[in-house]
């Protein structure tokens, strides 16, 4: 058997930046970011070309910036340092699909959303999504996505569900400080809380929610019963 390699290395920087951050030991969190970059080698290849050339652009953009600065080592530290997090939320979107098949109150949740009419549906899995992406991140995604392994991604159904979903998921970055793209923006600006954007946050995010419901009934709705009745 060959030595997995690609898991290895995952496990080992999933563990070490948690125990990094927990007891504040900055040298694990260096030997994880050095692990990340050996991943990120050795898996490469395994990338689909179109990321394989935004990956390539930015690092050049990244180089021709840091270079003439004599910056070179710190922005990639720097930027392995901070993928860090990102790395945890995959982890724990992959933990959260063994739960998400098996959890007895996950799989309650969704046949409860299944149940849901056609003219209820929509607003009921985007206000799902809303709330579990709020606390759970991407890992939100992985719980429900389940409910459309018998909803082919071409029918207008199945796109409908997937619609909602990520309208509801999208919508909770408009307050929800569990967002990876929240909290960088709150640490850069260290003069503003989280406090002093939740409620402008809170009727942004609702209003995208409204949004998507009216745009569902208005058009995606309208226009497969128009399909269907041609």
């Amino acid at each position: 058997m060959k030595w997995p390699l690609a898991p290895t290395l995952f496990a080992s920087i999933t563990v070490l930046t948690v125990i990094g951050a927990l007891f504040r030991v900055p040298a694990l969190s260096t030997f994880a970011a050095t692990l990340l970059a050996a991943f990120v080698v050795s898996e490469f290849r395994r990338v689909p070309r179109p990321q394989q050339v935004a990956s390539a652009i930015l690092l050049i953009l990244t180089l021709g910036i840091a270079i003439p600065n004599g910056l070179l080592w710190e922005a990639v530290a720097n930027g392995l340092l901070r993928t860090l997090p990102f790395a945890l939320i995959f982890a724990s979107v992959v933990w959260l699909q063994s739960a998400a098949r098996e959890s007895p109150s996950v799989q309650n949740l969704r046949e409860q959303l299944a149940a849901f009419g056609p003219g209820h549906r929509f607003a009921a899995l985007s206000g799902a999504a809303h709330v579990l992406g709020s606390g759970f991140n991407l890992a939100a995604v992985a719980l429900l996505a389940p409910m459309f392994e018998r909803e082919p991604a071409q029918e207008r159904t199945g796109m409908r569900m997937r619609s909602a979903v990520l309208w509801g998921f999208g919508s909770a970055t408009c307050w929800s400080p569990l967002y990876v793209g929240t909290a960088a923006i709150l640490s850069s600006v260290p003069a503003v809380s989280w406090f002093q954007i939740l409620p402008y946050g809170v009727v942004l995010g609702l209003y995208f929610l409204v949004a998507g419901f009216a745009f569902d009934r208005l058009v995606l709705r309208r226009s497969s019963t128009d399909r269907n009745s041609t």
